[in-house]
């Protein structure tokens, strides 16, 4: 209680003129306009992914910032897949998004036996490739057996690469 009094008496005086008559000066701080024009320029989080890298890049002018856990869609698809019983597989990337076709396919063999494997694109689209793989075996054939093989499209060194893994990257097109 002696403490309110001794407040009282302390800034009685004050608080019995009532408020001052004369408003406070503002003119030094900014107006509501002006910080509306300030806040404008603030970047704000970006409500959509990423865009999609691409060759070359670009600066970008939006007023957004990426998130720190954002995640930027790829422009690669890419898996390892297994070769079944007669060496072909197929990498289907639907659930990733569709390229631009025709897309560009590069394979890697992952192959430590002896031989060299041997592998191309049997079919691809914007969502899909298919592969083939034999593995080339060496060997002493006649001139005459190899000009047979290669006019009926045979390979008579080539052995199965079922069960061989194969790298599949695959880029649109650029």
């Amino acid at each position: 209680m002696r403490v309110l009094v001794a407040l009282l008496l302390a800034c009685g005086p004050a608080l019995a003129a009532g408020p001052s008559s004369t408003p406070p000066n503002l003119s030094a701080y900014a107006t509501q306009g002006a910080l509306s024009a300030v806040q404008a320029q603030i970047p704000q989080p970006a409500t959509a992914a990423p865009p999609m890298e691409q060759p070359g890049g670009a600066p970008g002018s939006a007023l957004t910032f990426r998130r720190g856990d954002a995640v930027q869609p790829r422009i690669t698809r890419s898996k390892t897949v297994t070769l079944d019983a007669s060496g072909t597989a197929t990498f289907d990337w639907t659930a990733q998004g569709a390229l631009s076709a025709p897309v560009q396919v590069v394979l890697g063999p992952v192959y430590a036996g002896t031989g060299i494997p041997k592998c191309w694109i049997t079919a691809s689209s914007a969502t899909a490739t298919s592969i083939k793989c034999v593995i080339e075996q060496g060997g002493n054939l006649t001139l005459s057996a190899l000009t047979a093989a290669a006019t009926l499209g045979l390979n008579l060194n080539a052995t199965s690469a079922a069960g061989m893994q194969v790298g599949v990257v695959v880029l649109p097109s650029s």
